[in-house]
Parts: C-alpha cells; sequence; structure tokens
C-alpha cells in the first residue's frame, strides 16, 4: 500500500493558495513603492523564483503520482 499526504479538505487549498499569491505580490509591490528595489530587480527575483518552483512543483506531483500507484 503506497503512503502520501492525506487529500487536503475541499476549498481548504485554493484558499491557502490565493493568500499565498496575494502575500507574495504584496511583497514586490511594496519593495517597489517603498524604492527599496529597481523593478528589474523585482522582476528578475519573480522568473528566478518560477524558474525554480515551477520544475519543484512537477517534480513532486510526479512523485504523488507514483506514490498512489
Amino acid at each position: 500500500m503506497a503512503t502520501g499526504p492525506a487529500p487536503a479538505a475541499p476549498g481548504r487549498g485554493d484558499a491557502a493558495l490565493v493568500v499565498a499569491a496575494v502575500s507574495v505580490a504584496e511583497v514586490g509591490f511594496t519593495h517597489l513603492y517603498l524604492g527599496v528595489h529597481w523593478f528589474s530587480e523585482v522582476l528578475g527575483g519573480r522568473l528566478l523564483r518560477a524558474a525554480l518552483v515551477t520544475p519543484s512543483i512537477a517534480a513532486y506531483q510526479r512523485w504523488i503520482t507514483d506514490a498512489r500507484r
């Protein structure tokens, strides 16, 4: 029997994803508004983060799929 993470309660994951996305967006806008970073630095950070997170999510989903077989 394969073990994996327990399924989340319906709707709770969606709310957490929205809260996380809004929080990340607010940090970027705050850095721009306060003049702490240039736009290019914020954009570069977002692109780097996407380049690191996207393959991680894909690998995790593949791992979960294989574990449930």
